[in-house]
């Protein structure tokens, strides 16, 4: 278990051992995902700025499930992406924020399990806009699948068990399903 990471990266453990990393000296981000910090869920998402910005990465609700972790490895697979093809405006486009709700809020809040009629701000818009565009554009199928499924994928993606042509799949059929019924943005 990490205990802390040092200023020159090297990774401090539980049981007191100290380890460098095989990269010193790069600009390396660490993404504590299980961070209370992380508490994007209750935010209004239009008082969220964007995630990527000049020397400033923000997470946020990309996906909603499973959580923190996977956002934490989205994000920074994001990040990762070429400069020269992949500007912040286009990563950020690739990250769309739920959308301010339409409905009255849950007695609960956000986080309160209610099931209820699908609408354009539905966190199912949200995270269906948000995997088409990494499939097609920012080419992350692969890496999400590891090309074979068998649950081989990405472990913390929830569609990481199927093969990437599967998944590609329900993405297509349920954004047709969903345009049809005018839930998605034109």
């Amino acid at each position: 278990r990490v205990a802390a990471i040092g200023h020159d990266g090297s990774l401090s453990l539980a049981d007191g051992s100290t380890h460098p990393l095989p990269f010193p000296g790069r600009n390396v981000l660490f993404v504590h995902c299980s961070a209370g910090a992380f508490n994007y869920s209750k935010q209004p998402a239009a008082a969220l700025p964007p995630v990527f910005a000049p020397g400033r990465i923000t997470i946020q609700d990309l996906y909603g499930t499973p959580g923190f972790c996977f956002v934490g490895s989205v994000t920074a697979r994001l990040e990762a992406l070429p400069e020269t093809k992949f500007t912040h405006a286009r990563k950020n486009a690739m990250c769309r924020k739920p959308a301010p709700p339409t409905q009255a809020p849950a007695p609960l809040g956000p986080d309160s399990g209610r099931v209820g009629g699908l609408a354009p701000d539905s966190g199912l818009v949200q995270r269906l806009l948000n995997l088409k565009d990494w499939y097609e554009q920012a080419g992350l199928g692969q890496w999400l699948h590891a090309d074979g499924g068998a649950g081989k994928g990405h472990r913390l993606f929830n569609l990481g068990h199927v093969t990437e042509q599967e998944a590609r799949d329900l993405v297509t059929q349920t954004a047709a399903v969903l345009e049809t019924a005018k839930l998605l943005p034109t």
